[in-house]
């Protein structure tokens, strides 16, 4: 029988190894920040490219009262903390312009 200390190292174990997987298989995708919004209905605007791994959407951005809104699918907010790490050390949020 498993003891709670090794089970736990396996789930986790799994949940990175899945991950790396899934982001092996990622690609870049227009995103809004929230930054760049359209001037008569405040509608945001794609100005970023950001990673996405395969099969997990996360988007994270301000919206129109300036609140940051997460959207996502479930794979996405299931891999949240790793696709903010991945996005800050390995694979940056791309401007697409120059404010």
């Amino acid at each position: 029988m498993f003891k709670i200390p090794s089970l736990l190292f396996l789930l986790l174990l799994i949940y990175f190894g899945v991950y790396a997987g899934i982001s092996s298989m990622g690609e870049y995708k227009a995103a809004a920040s929230g930054n760049i919004k359209t001037p008569l209905i405040p509608i945001n605007i794609a100005d970023t490219r950001q990673w996405h791994p395969k099969f997990a959407e996360l988007n994270v951005y301000k919206n129109s009262e300036d609140n940051w809104t997460w959207t996502g699918n479930t794979a996405g907010y299931v891999f949240a903390p790793l696709i903010l790490l991945d996005r800050q050390f390995w694979h940056p949020t791309e401007k697409l312009f120059n404010n």
